[in-house]
This record gives structure tokens, sequence and C-alpha cells, in this order.
């Protein structure tokens, strides 16, 4: 590591951390990605075992059953006041710490059960944490812990990962940067209404077998794709709390042992499985579909439902293999079905529907709309004849993942009419589809689109890109604010005494919001070069080299007086998300990264040291926020570290704005002279370009 050193040899520091708030969403809801990194990080701290850690202070029962990967409420309390994960790659070390308070850990821990995160096994129906319980990660909640290790690019992957728990092939929703809205279209939600039928008519029967789990290596394949001689037999060897039906690898050359048995979920169950039940998880994999009641005729109606759901069925299904944390957006996503005239209510008893309103029930019964037919295609999909018959004028969606049926609107309404209705509509609809610009506009082509990259192990380039040109539009926001302060301070001049008082106000608020949008473009900034930029990163992409130097200057040797110390103490106190409470302790999350080289103590003391007994800790910090509870010197002090800080951190990101642009321009060519020419060609596209063509000559 040498080398390095004397590569930079003008850090200022080894470490570079920001605190800041969680984002939240117009309505004072934090964001999603914000709860599920820290779901994630308590998991990797809590060090689940198969053979928990019982304190020899608690006397069990004999009768009393140890659940595998568990943990208590208080352990997870006193874990989650000092959470801290540290990822070292070759070149730097990214550090992520937050330190929340015992009351907001209860009410964070109540938002993770609300979301089919955790769950209680010993009563599979509670819906409240309880102190005393043992409390489990559900399959949800362990595919969340995945999706997160391979995003942070850990070596070591938590025992958990490696169990029957493993199970679940979530299913990922795009939000929007600002809003954290989820991003849809009409043929993304047919897209996922299709995901939710599954590949055939999956009826539930107390007899029926359990589901069949995926394939743990698929699961894991992409946990970790980089080999090395060093970690690879401690990362897959089998350990004394490892399943004993989970395969291992014997050498470093990639021979494995197959399964010994079918692995089977330890969340089956003969009735927590019926949809009627009123178990807290039902679903342990997302490929099966959803579970249906059998063919069934209401009332004194002679017609008989063959495909027979009910509402709560939909929104639990969504909760359980969805990313979908809150509740009341699984109901939103479950009335787009109904919008969209893919399932349609019945109205006759014991069915409580009404008219004209949508509503969450086990008695609420619906079945599928005729497009809903044409959209899931079983019939297709399970006849030869009808394959056969449709082949003339499209194509089956038989066995393509993630494949499509009929969808009455796949383009949204500013595209061009003309485009999709005119005569030549096959040829037009193509020509449409072949522009990337097309492709990457729509949710629902851009998830298939992704889909294919995944296929090819590029989805690197899609997903970088799509951060860069969230960064791009933060950025937007932030000169948006900027040339607010600046036409407000041009227009203050000479205020009156009534309005000096509303004008200061007005200024600390446009100076609070600059400085929280700064702070967020830099960590996103941070966020984009550790996953995709640097060496040994754990998506990293197939950059020039003087780009990725370029980068890396700017990145690891920030500008003077942008990194400014403050006490643990003045940790920043904000009201929890939902809740009416003012003044209530908000998490301090620090985020690291550090340039890895071998200095000395006396080089690395250009970093404010303060001592803490024989300890010496470096805090360094991007911006510190105070809360609205706090008091007016605590304000003044703060208000002092944004302004000598502010500036230079507006000139570092006045630095990486148009190195991050080169990033995205080279990303976009790539896709396009590349991947895009392949994805046309692939059979996930051909139907859904004939789907599109076909839906045009019906409008």
């Amino acid at each position: 590591m040498n080398d390095a050193s004397n590569k930079w040899p003008r850090s200022p520091a080894t470490h570079e951390l920001a605190s800041k708030t969680f984002k939240r969403t117009p309505n004072g809801i934090i964001f999603t990605e914000d709860l599920k990194r820290v779901y994630a990080i308590l998991l990797i701290c809590l060090d689940l075992k198969q053979k928990p850690n019982i304190s020899h202070k608690v006397l069990l029962a004999p009768f009393q059953k140890v659940y595998p990967y568990s943990f208590s409420l208080k352990d997870a309390i006193t874990k989650m006041a000092d959470l801290a994960l540290e990822v070292n790659m070759n070149t730097t070390t990214v550090s992520v710490s937050y330190a929340i308070q015992p009351e907001l850990a209860c009410r964070i821990l109540k938002t993770f059960m609300d979301a089919k995160l955790l769950h209680i096994p010993a009563d599979r129906t509670r819906c409240d944490l309880k102190s005393g319980v043992a409390i489990q990660p559900t399959p949800k909640g362990v595919a969340v812990l995945q999706w997160y290790v391979r995003q942070a690019g850990l070596k070591n992957l938590p025992p958990i990962l490696r169990s029957n728990l493993n199970s679940m092939e979530l299913f990922c929703f795009e939000r929007s940067s600002m809003t954290d809205a989820i991003v849809h279209s009409d043929y993304f939600v047919s897209l996922l209404f299709k995901k939710l039928m599954g590949p055939y008519c999956n009826v539930w029967s107390p007899d029926k077998c359990s589901d069949e789990l995926p394939v743990l290596t698929k699961l894991l394949e992409c946990a970790d794709d980089t080999f090395t001689f060093e970690d690879f037999n401690d990362i897959w060897n089998t350990e004394s709390d490892q399943d004993p039906d989970v395969f291992h690898f014997d050498s470093a050359f990639g021979k494995h042992k197959t399964q010994k048995k079918q692995r089977v979920s330890p969340l089956a169950h003969r009735f927590f499985t019926n949809p009627d039940s009123t178990s807290h998880v039902q679903y342990y994999v997302s490929t099966s579909g959803l579970r249906l009641f059998k063919p069934t005729t209401f009332k004194n109606d002679s017609r008989l439902y063959e495909c027979v759901f009910s509402t709560k069925a939909i929104w639990q299904w969504l909760m359980d293999c969805t990313d979908i944390l809150y509740p009341k957006e699984a109901v939103t996503i479950s009335s787009l079905f109904l919008k969209n005239g893919l399932i349609t209510p019945i109205m006759l008893e014991p069915s409580e529907n009404r008219r004209n309103k949508f509503a969450i029930g086990s008695k609420c019964f619906f079945t599928m709309g005729d497009l809903g037919w044409e959209t899931v295609q079983w019939n297709r999909e399970n006849d030869v004849g009808a394959i056969q018959k449709d082949q003339k004028g499209l194509s089956s969606s038989c066995n393509i993942p993630g494949g499509t049926g009929i969808y009455r609107q796949c383009i949204t309404k500013s595209h061009s009419d003309s485009t999709l209705n005119s005569s030549s509509a096959p040829r037009a609809g193509q020509r449409y589809l072949m522009d990337l610009n097309h492709i990457l506009r729509d949710p629902g082509m851009r998830y298939l689109f992704r889909t294919h990259l995944e296929s090819e192990f590029c989805a690197e380039n899609l997903d970088v890109y799509i951060e860069i040109k969230k960064f791009l539009k933060r950025m937007t926001v932030l000169k948006s604010l900027i040339e607010a302060r600046t036409s407000r301070e041009q227009g203050d001049q000479t205020p009156t005494k009534k309005s000096k008082h509303f004008s200061h106000l007005v200024t600390n608020t446009i100076n609070s919001a600059l400085f929280r949008q700064a702070n967020e473009c830099l960590e996103t900034a941070y966020q984009i070069y550790s996953s995709f930029i640097t060496s040994g990163s754990p998506y990293q992409l197939n950059l020039d080299h003087a780009l990725r130097e370029s980068i890396t200057e700017v990145i690891m040797h920030p500008q003077p007086r942008m990194f400014v110390s403050f006490s643990e103490q003045a940790a920043v106190t904000e009201n929890f998300v939902e809740l009416p409470h003012d003044n209530e302790g908000i998490p301090l999350e620090r985020t690291s990264l550090r340039l890895d080289t071998h200095v000395t103590k006396n080089e690395r003391a250009c970093s404010t040291i303060e001592s803490k007994g024989d300890q010496q800790t470096s805090n360094t910090v991007a911006s510190t926020l105070a809360s609205r509870a706090q008091a007016s010197e605590n304000e003044n002090e703060t208000n002092d570290v944004a302004d000598n800080s502010l500036p230079s951190i507006l000139k570092t990101l006045k630095l990486i704005y148009p190195l991050f642009e080169k990033v995205a321009r080279s990303m976009y060519h790539l896709m396009s002279v590349d991947s895009l020419p392949k994805f046309i060609n692939s059979e996930i596209y051909q139907e859904a370009a004939v789907m599109l063509n076909i839906e045009a000559k019906i409008a």
C-alpha cells in the first residue's frame, strides 16, 4: 500500500465522515432505502447464529424451543445504540454507523415488524413485538440483508444467508430519488401482476406440498463475484452452525457438492399458508404466485368462478414478496390492478365488496378480468394446442422469466399516439423500442432491460447510470436553492423592522435546506464512488483509467475546511416519522470513506483528535444540522459550522459534477452499442414488442 501513499500525498485526513438525519418524503416518512440499510446493518451487527447465544441469566423452560438465527428485543435495542459496519476494499474503507436512542429503536423495530421483515416464530399470528420472546428475520428480511451485502460488497457472508430462511427472490421497486414514490407505468403494473399471479393457477390446499425453494447457488451467485484464493474457502466452508443440507465447496477450483436433499423453509405450514390465515407472514417464496381459493360459486349465481382471491391475499403477497415497507403503499399498488382492469370485483354474497370503493379484506373477493387472463397467459403456458394456435399472430411467453402478457397501456401519455397507431404498427413499434431513450423512459421496459442485463452480468452499467441521473437531479435542486439564496440576499439589502424578523427566518430556512441538500449530494457522490468506481468496489465499472483517477483525486482529496470536527454530544435531534411527539432522538449516521494507506500517527494528526481515556478517535464530519428543539446558542454554533464548510462542499461538488456526467455518457454509449442490440434480439424483448404492436392495433 505504500504506492498508494505516494500516489496521493496530499490527503488531509484518513477519515471523512458525515452526520445526517434520515431522508424523508414530503409527508415526513423515512425513505425506504434508509430503513432497509439500518435493518441490514442491525442483522450484521447482531451476528446471528443457528444456535443463538443465550445469556446465563436467562433460564429457559425445558420445553421452550430455541429458534435459529433469533434474537431478543433487548439485544436489538442495545445493539442499535451503537451500530457500526466497516467494509474493507482494495484501496478504500467505507464505514457506516448509527447511534439510536432506546425509545426510537423500539419504534424502528415496530416499523420492521409491520414491514414483514421480522416475525415471532413461536407465535406466527403475533403482529407486535414483545420482550422475552425470540424474534427471527423473515425470508423477506433475509432478502433485504442479501441486497445490502451485495450492494456494500461484504466479503464474509452472514451465516443466515446460507440457511433455509434465504428463500425469497424479492421484487424490488424503483423509486423517485426526491419523493421515494414508486415509479410505475401501466406496462410495469402488468409485469407486476404477472409476477403476482405466478406461472400457474396456485390453488391452496392443506394437503398440498410446500412450495419449492430456489436453489441456494442461484440466490448467492451475485453476493460476492470476486474470486480470491484467500477467502474462498473461508466464505463457503461448512461451519458448526450451518444447515446440514446446504452445499459447500470442496476446493478453490469451484467443485462443489450438490444439496443432500431438497430445501424446506421453516415457515412452511399446512394452515399458516392459507390465504384466510391470520399469520403475520404467509409467503416464503415469490415464484409460486398468489394462493387462490378453489373454484367457487357465489350466492345463487350459476356461474363458476375459477380464479378467486381476496384483496387481503394480494396485500399479503405484496408485503411478503416485495420490498414495500409501508402497508399503505401495498394498498395503493393493489388498487392499481383494479384501475388497470386486471382484476374484477365479485359483488355477490358472501363477498363484502362495495361499488366504487376498493378495500382490503379477507372477504373482499375478486377474480381476474379479461385483460388479466391475457396478461398471465396460463392457458398458453399449460396448453400446447393453444400455444401452437396463437403462434401465427404472437409469440408465447411460456418459460420466459419476466415475460409479459397483453397490457392496456405500456407507453406514458406523453408519447406520440401516431407512433402506435400507424398503419405499419409492428415495424413502427420496433423502431420505437430500438431507441434506448424510449426503453429507459418507461419503467416496465426499463425493468425488462435490467433483467436482460442481469443475465449478461452487466446490470451495474444501468444501475450507475440511474444513480448518476439521481445525483444530477439533486444537484439541480441544489442549484435552485443557491439561486434562491442569492436572490434573497440581493433583495433584502434594507429590510424594514416588521419584515426583519420574518426575513431572518426565511434566510435561515433557505440556508438549512441548502446545507442539507449539499450534504445529501456529497453523500450520494461517495456512495457512487464506493459502489461503482473505486478499485475493488462491489460493482466496479470498466472505465477509462484517466477518468477513474480524476474522480479518485477529487473524492480522496476534499477541499480544505470541508470536514469540520464536532462533539458527538451535539448529535441531531428530531421527531420520528408518523409520530406526534417532538424532540425525539434521531440516530446519528456517519458515513466514512477512508483511503487505506500506511501512515504514521503524526501524519494522521491533521484530523482533529479527541481523547477518550486511553483511546483516540478521529471525528471529521461533513455537516451538522440543528433541530428546532435545540437552544439558540447551539443553532448559532451549527450555522457557523455550515457557513464555514459549505463553500468547500460546493467546490467539491462542482469538481465531481462534470466527471460523473462523463461516466453517465460512457455507460449510455456502452449500453447503446453493446447491450441494446443483444436485448433487441432476446426472447424477452421480442415478447414485449409483439405485445406492444398487438395492443396498438387494438387501440
